[in-house]
This record gives C-alpha cells, structure tokens and sequence, in this order.
C-alpha cells in the first residue's frame, strides 16, 4: 500500500488552515500532519514531522516565508515547499524559487490544482502557476554576465566574516542561529548584518541574499 504524502500548513488565520486541512484530507493519498502559525514555529513542527510536502501561506511581507523556505531546504531538503499568495510579487516570486520553493500557487486558484500540486511535489516535479512561471522564463532569459560580475564586485567589498555570515544567512538561519554556528555574540552577527547591508546597498536580507545567488550564476 502506497503511503500518504504528508504535508505541513504553515499559515496564521485559524479558518484558513481549517479549510486547507479538510480540503486536503478529502484525498486518500494525502494526510495534513502539522500546522504552525508563524515562521519559528513552522520549522519546529517540521524538524519534529519531517514532512514530505510544506504549504506556506504568504499573507504580506514575502521576507519571512523566504526565509522559512529557506531553512527547510538546508535542514530539511527533503521537504517539499509550496507557496500561495495573493500578491506574487518578482521579490515572492524569484525569492522563494532561490530559496528552494518548487512551487507557487495563487491563494484563489482552484482546489485540486493545490491537491494536484502537492502530489506533482512529492514525486519530484515542480507545480509553478502561469504568471510566475513567466516571470522565472523572463528572468532566466535576463540572465547575463554583467548581472553575475556586477554581484560579485560588490561581494567582493566583504571581509571574511562578513561573508560567513551571509552565507549563513542564504541559509535561513536566524541571528541566534548564526551566532551559535560561528560562535559569535548575536550584537556581534546584528553589527556584521548592518555592515553586510551598508556595503551592498541593500536595504534588507533578502536583497543581500539574492545578490550572494547572483554572484553564483554562470559567467
């Protein structure tokens, strides 16, 4: 007997999650084992149920869930995250994908393209809605070596730690978390972050992030 994929829902609204699970659960070869409510909890639940298949809800700032699919494809890459929004964004879009999302659904899109999404995930594929899907072909089409060289003079302003630390935090890890894994103090992470964002011209983690994966594309 085939076992049922498991799945996660990471999502705040109670009613949500409530009409995911039984939407899901309506499907034999499909069980909810989890739910969490924000990011810190999401990965608790998953490092606990190692789930074959995560939903996250992206509700505004695309920040936090990039940085929960993130963490899972570094500690649990054999997780499978999907993501819905209502507002996909090239920064949800493009963000997620390099964090290891596999697939990116509208909120609004019809019931059994999620449950056909989550079986297309378990078994490997990939379950990205039209729009995105467009702008990641745009994207890929855009990709040059300029953008590639351009990313890497500007990393090339870091000094070692700095780049240790944003390597670190391409990986989802929290400040805490970085601190523990390079045996800092967590002002000393919140400093090096600050000079990392000074240096870059960023604004924010996620635009650090995605330059240290520009600097990574073929050039």
């Amino acid at each position: 007997m085939v076992q049922p994929v498991t799945v996660e829902i990471a999502k705040g609204e109670m009613l949500t999650r409530v009409g995911l699970r039984s939407l899901l659960e309506a499907c034999p070869d499909v069980t909810v084992v989890g739910e969490a409510t924000d990011a810190s909890s999401a990965i608790e639940v998953g490092l606990r149920i190692r789930p074959r298949v995560l939903i996250i809800d992206v509700q505004a700032d695309p920040a936090d869930a990039i940085a929960i699919i993130a963490a899972f494809h570094t500690r649990l890459p054999e997780t499978q995250v999907i993501v819905l929004g209502t507002n996909l964004t090239d920064e949800l879009i493009f963000g997620s994908v390099s964090a290891g999302a596999v697939g990116i659904l509208l909120r609004d899109c019809d019931p059994q393209d999620l449950v056909d999404a989550v079986r297309a995930v378990s078994a490997g594929h990939a379950a990205i809605a039209p729009y995105p899907a467009r702008r990641l072909v745009d994207w890929l089409v855009g990709i040059d070596v300029d953008r590639a060289r351009q990313a890497e003079a500007l990393l090339a302003r870091l000094c070692d730690r700095e780049r240790e630390v944003l390597e670190r935090m391409a990986q989802g890890l929290s400040n805490v978390e970085i601190a523990r894994a390079l045996y800092m103090s967590e002002g000393a992470v919140k400093a090096h972050i600050s000079h990392i964002l000074s240096k870059l011209g960023c604004t924010n983690r996620v635009q650090a992030v995605t330059l240290l994966r520009d600097s990574r594309l073929p050039h």
